[in-house]
């Protein structure tokens, strides 16, 4: 990279302000080299990165890893300083703008927006004499994706093992030039509640003097590492939801109706009260079989 100082800086800066106010004269041939790259689409851009870019006839566009990290090392000490302050400011911003998704939803009809990444993109950086790296910037640095994957476990399995199981499936599906980065942030192993412990009877009874009918039973719940930890002390521990199961919890749309709100509300204030009529028989666990 040439780095110019004092007046031969000033003289070419000027020359670079004089060249952007004449852009009448030069957008008819920028227009032509636009719209025949959307005619012929890669075609074009092959004969353009050969007349202005220098590209050779058996030269791919796609610049290899061995290339870019043979540039990298042979960056100057204050270019590449500059390069990481850019990418650290610019991977700042594209936080800040990174578009979400949402859903509304009126009378039936849900509308929103659903954010996709793409499989794989091309990144066209213009060379020649003067070769963009804002451009390269720019492009590059926004075009990560990232996904987050709650997986509910069936008793049997183990959180550990599902978690290494899961990383090396990623790894093995994402295609070949993809960087893929795999974080396991907290989990918690599975467990089966025995629903027949008295417990559960106190919870069907405050059910039912609420709403008229016992809890459903289902082989469903949270992520709750605690629990299997409770559980091994042999106590019943109850996991009982208020919800409907179209509330698509922690989903974009989740829901709850206030009616199942309030009805919840009452739901444990009997259950406690009828847990606390009865005593230590409604805490211990069932005797085993004879």
């Amino acid at each position: 990279m040439r780095i110019l100082n004092g007046q031969p800086a000033e003289v070419y800066v000027r020359q670079l302000e004089e060249r952007g106010s004449r852009l009448d004269e030069v957008e008819p041939r920028v227009r032509q080299i636009v719209d025949e790259v959307r005619r012929r689409g890669d075609q074009a851009l092959v004969k353009y990165a050969r007349k202005f870019d220098g590209l050779g006839p058996k030269q791919s566009l796609r610049v290899s890893d061995s290339e870019l990290r043979a540039a990298w090392r042979s960056a100057e000490a204050p270019l590449l300083k500059a390069l990481r302050t850019a990418e650290k400011n610019i991977r700042q911003f594209c936080r800040w703008q990174k578009p979400k998704e949402w859903i509304r939803s009126s009378k039936g009809i849900s509308l929103g927006q659903l954010v996709r990444p793409l499989d794989s993109v091309g990144c066209y950086v213009p060379g020649g004499r003067f070769p963009l790296v804002s451009t390269l910037l720019m492009t590059v640095i926004p075009a990560q994706a990232t996904a987050k994957v709650s997986l509910r476990l069936v008793p049997g399995l183990e959180a550990e093992k599902v978690g290494r199981e899961l990383e090396r499936a990623v790894v093995r599906t994402a295609p070949q030039w993809a960087e893929v980065k795999v974080t396991l942030h907290h989990g918690g192993d599975p467990v089966q509640v025995d629903v027949s412990a008295p417990a559960f009877g106190v919870l069907d009874e405050a059910f039912e003097s609420v709403v008229g009918r016992k809890a459903v039973q289902v082989r469903s719940g949270g992520s709750i590492p605690i629990v299997p930890g409770l559980g091994v002390g042999g106590a019943p521990v109850i996991l009982t939801g208020i919800g409907l199961p179209d509330d698509g919890l922690h989903s974009p749309n989740e829901k709850l109706d206030l009616a199942q709100l309030w009805s919840g509300i009452e739901i444990f204030g009997r259950f406690f009260e009828l847990f606390a009529e009865q005593g230590g028989a409604a805490a211990s666990p069932p005797p085993p079989p004879a």
